[in-house]
């Protein structure tokens, strides 16, 4: 089927609006199909970008194309005939200019990645887009994953490449911090604020402790009579004006009690998460949970470690990781405090919800199958993806230390099972680097 052809049948198709009479499983093939297309106008975009980029060059003057179409470069040009975004434009002449220079677009050319995966590839590494073998590991491990997902990955590539650019991007985002406060005419003060990596989680573990309960945003209220369903919530704040009381709460009890005293007993945490042997060697680095995409340097996680409210949670060689091992049925704040730095979020599949937003479930249920509230038995997945678990019949099993979710037959008639990576960059390093050891052990023997 052409281009052309299969546009008029698309269309047709949506006209008709088949798409509602298909059973599940052919609506998500549809769906795959259109991606499929998708996928090859994407590559004849990219071709086509890239030579009004050729025709275009800088060194054409006036008679260049997009110049003489009254353009100053070839990307607006190509905004202007596409409709597009300035960024999508850019997208596809990047990725057009690397079709027949680089590795990246012979994968772009060969179907091994999408543009939108190769673009993000392009964008994460950045510099570091010309070092041997980076791309190629990129690629092989894009596979299944979306275009931001890839480009998380790509930063954190880029960061492990390179240890001195950690940190000099850290210092470079310390230095763009600020924090304004004015009066206004009404005699309300207001201000703005950009905080570092390591203040703002600090800032967002307060907020998270004190501010995400129940207010009257989020209240569930029985629509036939009108009554709280839950009749413990009584604090009629917003969201936003308990963040502002405790703001002023928070600075004014400061300047009152020893800093010791100021959180009580519950105490938010910032957790460092960084691997037993860049303590042993001094070198490399770590990140701060929930802030992954961008690691810290050596020097901060040791100054961390010694830092009160901080707690350095410390994986060996392996991944592996503290297992308490209790029987109880519900997991202790220190089993938690692992699971949260091993799983880095929610475990299933391109979730993006952070620790703070997820539930601890156990992989062998505590009444089914006599599960043992062990962190090893547990995995930390988001309320959406817990109840979809329990709900509609996904299983998650443990195989060599690594978890896999296995579908439903409804979803999947073959149920095979699918990878439940950590979403903390730390630990895929680990299981990187235990994979290429025993590569190598196979080699040698």
């Amino acid at each position: 089927m052409t281009s052309s052809s299969f546009l008029s049948t698309a269309h047709a198709v949506a006209k008709l609006d088949a798409f509602v009479g298909l059973t599940d499983d052919s609506l998500v093939s549809a769906q795959r199909l259109l991606a499929a297309h998708q996928r090859e106008l994407d590559l004849l975009k990219a071709h086509c970008a890239a030579e009004i980029a050729r025709r275009s060059d800088a060194a054409l003057g006036f008679s260049g194309l997009a110049r003489k179409n009254g353009f100053a470069n070839a990307e607006s040009f190509v905004q202007s005939v596409t409709g597009s975004t300035r960024a999508e434009a850019t997208k596809f002449v990047r990725v057009g200019e690397l079709l027949e220079t680089s590795s990246l677009g012979h994968a772009v050319d060969q179907g091994a990645i999408s543009v939108d995966g190769a673009n993000a590839i392009r964008t994460g590494l950045g510099d570091a887009l010309s070092v041997p073998g980076a791309v190629e590991k990129l690629v092989h491990d894009s596979a299944g994953l979306h275009a931001d997902e890839i480009l998380r990955r790509a930063r954190t590539e880029r960061e492990t490449i390179d240890a001195e650019a950690i940190a000099r991007a850290e210092r470079q985002r310390r230095e763009l911090r600020y924090l304004t406060v004015k009066r206004r005419l009404d005699g309300m003060v207001t201000g703005n604020f950009a905080l570092s990596d390591e203040d703002g989680a600090l800032v967002l573990a307060i907020f998270d402790q004190f501010v995400e309960t129940p207010t009257a945003e989020t209240r569930t209220v029985d629509p036939s009579t009108g009554v709280v369903e839950d009749p413990a919530i009584d604090d009629p704040r917003t969201r936003g004006q308990k963040a502002a009381d405790t703001f002023a709460g928070l600075l004014r009890i400061a300047i009152e009690v020893p800093d010791s005293a100021v959180l009580g007993l519950n105490q938010p945490s910032v957790r460092v998460l960084v691997n037993a042997d860049t303590i042993a060697r001094r070198e490399g680095h770590g990140v701060i949970e929930d802030a992954t995409d961008f690691p810290i340097s050596f020097e901060t996680v040791e100054r961390h470690l010694c830092t009160s409210g901080v707690i350095g949670v410390v994986f060996d060689d392996s991944g592996n990781s503290l297992n308490l091992g209790r029987d109880e049925r519900l997991y202790t704040r220190r089993q938690r405090t692992v699971m949260e730095a091993r799983d880095g979020g929610c475990r299933f599949p391109n979730c993006t919800r952070p620790t703070t937003w997820t539930e601890a479930h156990h992989i062998n249920y505590w009444g089914r199958d006599n599960g043992k509230t062990d962190v090893d038995d547990g995995i930390l997945l988001c309320r959406n993806h817990h109840l979809l678990i329990h709900d509609n019949h996904w299983r998650i099993g443990r195989h060599d230390g690594e978890y896999w979710l296995t579908p439903p037959p409804d979803v999947d008639p073959h149920q095979v099972p699918r990878p439940m990576p950590s979403k903390n960059p730390l630990m895929r390093e680990l299981v990187a680097r235990e994979a290429s050891q025993d590569g190598t052990e196979l080699l040698a023997s």
